[in-house]
């Protein structure tokens, strides 16, 4: 390996820092929340670019894509380990469910009567807006990956080809199916739209991929790994393209919010081809980024590094602010982002500093 090549590949990495840690952000931003984004209740300046920046403040596809790109580019593979570590994942899953769950109670209170047949019952819900492990659902469905991994990661190494066309499949399936939904919502402002929903729905009996966007974001990010040099080469367009697909989600989403007077759904761009878009569009503006080119860009790399820590603990500093301090005007709102990330990052860090509370941060 040329001097140039292991220059570029520490600039690669330095960019996937840069993405985790970007999506660290995006993630709290949207916990806390900072974003008060119903311009059509409170029509204002601010709010609508609140939305705006609302609407790519999904940091969860940047995780995933960028699990998928450091993942599918691994030379061997060993079952045991993998298996290994998947009991890691749902070990950690059940252990912060817990964690979460109590620390909960010790804030708010424990529910009445509570049974231990109630308590696993609050440690298994952990679908998106759970009261007490809503947040985990990023390990449960990443677990989902992990049990498909070692074919996804065969056929990537043996034979593209097939990987390509089994994403192109997922592309059909998942945004496409999306894009169909877009549409639909748009035509239903002016017309009658059963049809077309029976249409999607007849669609969708086809779709064999049922953790789809997950899967999707997943092999993306070895899609983009395998056209790196494609990518480096598009770098000024594929970042234009990336901007201006924020432009048409949020164009879309303004327009659908004043038609039908009632906020579009602000998460609408988690499954998007929008979103698609804008990962790949980020992903080559950041590709030369260096993280050690001054302070704030280790922070950054650093804050990349433990970007797991900071997941799974950062609602516990929400909780404990929401606890004793009120937010709800802007200056509090990013006061409290701040804090948070601060409170969330130094705890990362200093639970990586033993060896064995280590283990409860990373899945590695």
């Amino acid at each position: 390996m040329t001097e140039m090549d292991n220059t570029m590949m520490k600039k690669r990495y330095d960019n996937i820092d840069l993405l985790k840690c970007l999506s660290t952000l995006m993630v709290i931003s949207l916990h806390i929340p900072l974003w008060s984004d119903n311009f059509i209740e409170s029509s204002s300046i601010p709010q609508i670019i609140q939305y705006a920046f609302r609407l790519i403040s999904e940091g969860v596809p940047f995780f995933v894509a960028v699990n998928g790109f450091l993942m599918l580019q691994k030379k061997s593979f060993v079952m045991k380990l993998h298996l290994r570590k998947m009991g890691r994942i749902f070990g950690l899953f059940v252990l912060w469910a817990g964690i979460l769950i109590c620390v909960s109670f010790a804030l708010w209170g424990v529910p009445e009567e509570l049974s231990s047949e109630q308590f696993i019952g609050y440690i298994l819900d952990t679908k998106v807006g759970s009261p007490y492990t809503g947040v985990l659902w990023f390990l449960e469905n990443l677990l989902g990956v992990y049990v498909v991994f070692p074919i996804l990661w065969k056929i990537y190494q043996d034979d593209f080809s097939l990987f390509r066309y089994f994403f192109l499949i997922a592309t059909v399936f998942v945004p496409g199916i999306g894009c169909l939904e877009l549409i639909a919502d748009a035509v239903s402002t002016v017309s009658q739209t059963t049809l077309i929903y029976s249409a999607i729905g007849f669609i969708k009996r086809f779709n064999s991929i049922g953790n789809g966007w997950y899967i999707y974001y997943f092999c993306l990010g070895g899609m983009i790994f395998h056209y790196l040099d494609v990518i480096k080469e598009k770098r000024f367009f594929l970042s234009s393209a990336g901007f201006l697909s924020w432009l048409i989600a949020f164009t879309y989403g303004y327009l659908m919010s004043v038609k039908t007077n009632t906020l579009y759904k602000d998460s609408f761009n988690y499954g998007s081809v929008f979103m698609v878009i804008f990962i790949i569009g980020v992903f080559a503006l950041t590709i030369y980024f260096q993280g050690n080119k001054n302070i704030l860009t280790r922070i950054i790399c650093d804050i990349g590094k433990n970007s797991f820590g900071i997941y799974v603990s950062h609602t516990i500093f929400i909780q404990i602010i929401r606890k004793f301090f009120p937010i709800d005007g802007i200056v509090s709102r990013i006061t409290a982002f701040v804090i948070v990330l601060i409170l969330s990052y130094g705890f990362s860090v200093c639970m990586g500093k033993n060896k064995l509370l280590r283990k409860l941060i990373s899945v590695s």
